[in-house]
């Protein structure tokens, strides 16, 4: 971390510039370009959006497949009681201790 260069701050106007220039030089490219490489280099740009777009969608199912096994260990994780008389109920259709029917 000791050799990293340090990031330079820019203001909001200096990134407004330095966005326009690089859209400038973009653009000045893609003019050279004949119209067969411009497709290409399209094709390649909806390629590459597209692979991103799916790494997107798996990160984000991975998270929420994360985030339903969380809730469902703490649901099964969690000790039941009677809601009669509070005492612990490890299953069945009535509590062990008085007799109340659970739901």
């Amino acid at each position: 971390m000791e050799n990293m260069p340090k990031m330079q701050s820019y203001t909001p106007e200096e990134l407004a510039k330095i966005q326009e220039e690089a859209l400038k030089k973009a653009q000045e490219t893609w003019n050279k370009l004949t119209p067969e490489e411009q497709a290409k280099a399209s094709e390649n740009a909806q390629r590459m959006l597209e692979e991103e777009m799916r790494k997107h969608q798996e990160m984000m199912d991975t998270v929420n497949r994360l985030i339903a096994e969380k809730k469902e260990k703490e649901n099964t994780s969690k000790p039941k009681f009677c809601s009669n008389c509070g005492a612990p109920v490890s299953g069945g259709k009535f509590c062990g201790n008085c007799g109340n029917a659970l739901n």
